[in-house]
């Protein structure tokens, strides 16, 4: 749930202009280590698990530079069928941090389409919203409590009236 940026990254928001409204899209591949840290499950096949991932998101414009990515979540399902999510995610580096919600998923518990809210955060994200996907490759069944994962995030952002911290 990541869902789901890079000094050029951080550099081209700081750089547009907050009166046009534009919106700016950023597309970047993620790269994490996760860990299922509790998962039960009945014996009709229902399941609920929660999760923690870390890693690093790299922009697709600019394979050179980073962001670390952190996300903590909880999944429930039926069998493989992903039933639904709560997960809050990080993106950080040395300019700005932005934050994403997932609000809304597709797929099973090994691979998903995520719809993201985006916050701005800090620094060079401050006054900055929008929204996002993901589509994550992750083992939420239990076969495998922990091992690595890929993401690919789209990310839509523009300034926003609420400002940042």
């Amino acid at each position: 749930m990541r869902p789901l940026f890079v000094p050029a990254l951080a550099a081209a928001l700081a750089a547009a202009p907050e009166a046009s409204g534009e919106t700016i899209i950023r597309r970047m591949t993620a790269e994490f280590e996760y860990a299922v840290r509790n998962r039960i499950e009945d014996r009709d096949g229902f399941w609920f698990a929660t999760f923690e991932l870390r890693g690093h998101a790299f922009p697709n414009e600019q394979a050179d530079r980073s962001f670390a990515l952190a996300c903590i979540g909880a999944a429930w399902g039926n069998g493989g069928v992903l039933g639904g999510e709560e997960t809050v995610c990080r993106l950080s580096d040395d300019q700005g941090v932005l934050f994403g919600r997932v609000r809304g998923i597709d797929g099973t518990a090994t691979a998903a389409t995520l719809a993201l809210d985006i916050y701005g955060g800090r620094g060079s994200f401050a006054g900055y919203a929008g929204s996002g996907s993901a589509e994550r490759a992750m083992d939420l069944t239990g076969e495998r409590p922990s091992g690595r994962g890929l993401m690919t995030l789209r990310l839509a952002l523009a300034p926003s009236g609420n400002g940042g911290e």
